[in-house]
C-alpha cells in the first residue's frame, strides 16, 4: 500500500500541520509495516494536489492500474474532484463503508451523479476482476477514529492516546506547529 499525503488538498479547509510535518508523521505511522510506503510526489509539488494528476504520474511510473483506497465519506464528494471521470478510468476505487450508508444510497449516487452503469461497479468481493470495475465498495468494520475527530481534539488540547501511534502522539505533543 502506497500513502500519498498532499501538500495542499483543495477539498479541505486550513490544515493544522504544515505538510513537511504530515509527511513525518505518516511515516512514522507506517515504518513498522513493511508492505506500506509512501511517496512523497504531492509534497515535493508545493501545490494543491490533485489525484488525477498522481495516477496519471503512477501509470508512467508503473505502467498498470492502481486500486485506489478510499473511505465513503471521500466517495460521497467524488462529483466534486477534478477529473473524476478520468480518475475513474486511470485507477479502481475501493470504497470502505464505514458509517450507516445503505447500499441503496451509494448506488443511487454512483448510478445518478457519478454516472455508472451497474456493471461498473460491485459490493461484493468475488471472484470477478476487480481492475475491470471502476468501484468497489467494501463493508468494512467500523473503526470510530476519524482525522476530523484527531483535529479536534489537538485543537482543544485534548488527548489522542490510543487514536494514533505513540510515536505520533510524542511528535505532535513536541512540536511547535500547534
Amino acid at each position: 500500500m502506497i500513502f500519498v499525503p498532499a501538500y495542499i488538498q483543495p477539498l479541505k479547509g486550513e490544515l493544522l500541520f504544515p505538510p513537511s510535518f504530515r509527511f513525518e508523521l505518516l511515516k512514522v505511522s507506517i515504518e513498522d509495516n513493511p508492505r506500506f510506503s509512501l511517496w512523497d510526489v504531492e509534497i515535493k509539488s508545493k501545490r494543491v494536489s490533485y489525484t488525477v494528476e498522481t495516477l496519471r504520474l503512477y501509470w508512467e511510473k508503473r505502467k498498470r492500474k492502481p486500486l485506489f483506497l478510499m473511505g465513503i465519506d471521500s466517495l460521497l464528494t467524488f462529483h466534486l474532484w477534478k477529473e473524476p471521470e478520468e480518475i475513474l478510468k486511470l485507477s479502481t476505487l475501493i470504497v470502505a463503508n464505514r458509517g450507516d450508508y445503505k447500499p441503496e444510497m451509494i448506488e443511487n449516487y454512483l448510478k445518478d451523479t457519478l454516472g455508472l452503469s451497474k456493471e461498473e461497479f460491485s459490493f461484493e468481493l468475488s471472484a470477478k476482476d476487480i481492475l475491470s470495475l471502476k468501484v468497489l465498495v467494501l463493508r468494512t468494520r467500523r473503526i470510530d477514529i476519524s482525522s476530523t475527530e484527531i483535529r479536534s481534539r489537538i485543537r482543544k488540547g485534548k488527548s489522542i492516546k490510543y487514536l494514533v501511534p505513540q510515536k505520533v502522539e510524542e511528535m505532535i505533543r513536541r512540536s511547535k506547529c500547534l
